[in-house]
């Protein structure tokens, strides 16, 4: 989905997506033969960014990913297929994930997490604004923490982590909040309704400028932070965290939408 997604962003005249048209088949065959059941997206353990924990199945933002990935080979090859499968996808997420209120972080798994975000991120169109609105608000409640951040998992939870565990993986995503995400959330966001979630993207940046500066390693970003307050734990030079707050800051005051 990532690969997708920069290279359609990058190649902004598809000269280079063209030429490699062959290659972007191959990969959605591969995709759809070996993680592809019952219409959605499926991933083995241990490969979705939330690493430490088993997440094996069908998982939120793997469908984004994946409905990303067919509106794209179908605006690459203009075959109705890639965009039936698109659409029926989306019908699917709607009848497994959506609940009215919870967009289900996997099948049949309605754990509060913040992929939810990563969802948005990638396709909007996964759901009507009103029942995103119910979503986000819903994750607020379970998900956001007074620093200005946003936990990995529900903090009502009894497995939930409060401070960083260190190399002892148990608070990575269950408790621990990481700056990449927080910052593609604050994007989500900013997209979605600057005005209604103006403080929590707000707060969302002031961290992330807080964490920089004056924690971790000075002028780098640091991996994730303890969910009980602001810290610079972890890696305290993750390069993709600093890539999501320069995305950030680009999408706030460089693209002509910014205030």
């Amino acid at each position: 989905g990532w690969l997708f997604k920069r290279v359609d962003e990058l190649d902004k005249k598809k000269a280079f997506i063209s030429k490699r048209k062959s290659i972007f088949l191959e990969i959605v065959d591969d995709l759809v033969i070996k993680h592809t059941l019952n219409n959605l997206a499926t991933n083995n353990s241990s490969e979705t960014w939330m690493d430490s924990i088993e997440r094996s199945g069908a998982r939120i933002e793997l469908q984004a990913f994946r409905i990303y990935i067919y509106d794209f080979m179908f605006q690459l090859t203009k075959k109705k297929l890639y965009k039936y499968l698109a659409d029926r996808l989306r019908d699917s997420v709607l009848r497994n994930f959506w609940d009215g209120n919870i967009l289900s972080d996997g099948f049949q798994d309605a754990t509060v997490r913040p992929n939810m975000f990563i969802a948005y991120y990638f396709c909007p169109g996964m759901l009507e604004k009103e029942q995103w609105l119910k979503c986000f608000e819903n994750a607020f409640d379970k998900l956001w923490l007074a620093w200005g951040g946003l936990a990995t998992l529900d903090k009502n939870k009894k497995s939930f982590a409060k401070f960083h565990t260190g190399q002892n993986p148990e608070s990575y995503h269950n408790g621990d909040s990481w700056f990449w995400l927080n910052n593609l959330a604050a994007i989500a966001l900013y997209r979605f309704d600057r005005r209604r979630f103006k403080k929590q993207i707000e707060k969302i940046l002031k961290s992330s400028v807080s964490e920089i500066l004056y924690k971790g390693a000075i002028s780098h970003h640091s991996e994730l932070s303890s969910a009980g307050r602001l810290q610079g734990e972890g890696c305290l030079m993750q390069a993709w965290s600093s890539a999501m707050f320069i995305e950030l800051v680009h999408e706030l005051f460089f693209n002509g939408r910014g205030n």
